[in-house]
């Protein structure tokens, strides 16, 4: 395995313990050697050299990409060109070497989110409140967007 794929996994799986209704992650499998003929009914079927490992849906069409990268690791040209396209289209672009980059980012989009911990403090005093847990935990969080005033992913 690469040490990319170690690192994107490693950010995969700490997005997936969060609980973030803001936002949506996915990855676009652009990677691996394929013979000529599935590669040409790929190709045809909108697939692009360089498109970013993760790209990230939020609120309102907007989205964003960041392109996974091992600390010595470079963009070829076709991400570099890709980077530009983003960015002509306005769409936030990041190269990221571990999870600490990807979360400063998500952080820098104002991408809401609850880390594992606080998650299950606040679904906790949901049920002890006897309301249900994503009710209780949106009055609880009080996120930016909602009442405007509380910090966005602030760590107690």
């Amino acid at each position: 395995m690469r040490i990319e794929d170690e690192i994107q996994r490693q950010i995969v799986a700490w997005w997936d313990a969060l609980d973030c209704r803001t936002a949506h992650l996915f990855h676009v499998r652009n990677e691996g050697h394929r013979g000529r003929i599935e590669a040409a009914k790929i190709k045809g079927m909108g697939l692009r050299a360089g498109v970013a490992d993760l790209a990230i849906m939020r609120g309102e069409g907007r989205s964003a990409y960041a392109e996974v990268k091992s600390p010595d690791g470079r963009q070829s040209k076709e991400q570099r060109d890709f980077e530009e396209v983003c960015t002509l289209l306005g769409h936030p672009y990041r190269l990221v070497y571990d999870v600490e980059e990807f979360r400063a980012y998500i952080d820098e989009l104002g991408i809401v989110y609850v880390e594992p911990f606080r998650a299950l403090e606040l679904r906790a005093r949901a049920w002890i409140q006897g309301k249900p847990p994503g009710v209780a935990m949106l009055e609880r969080m009080r996120l930016p967007g909602l009442d405007g005033k509380t910090q966005a992913n602030a760590r107690p």
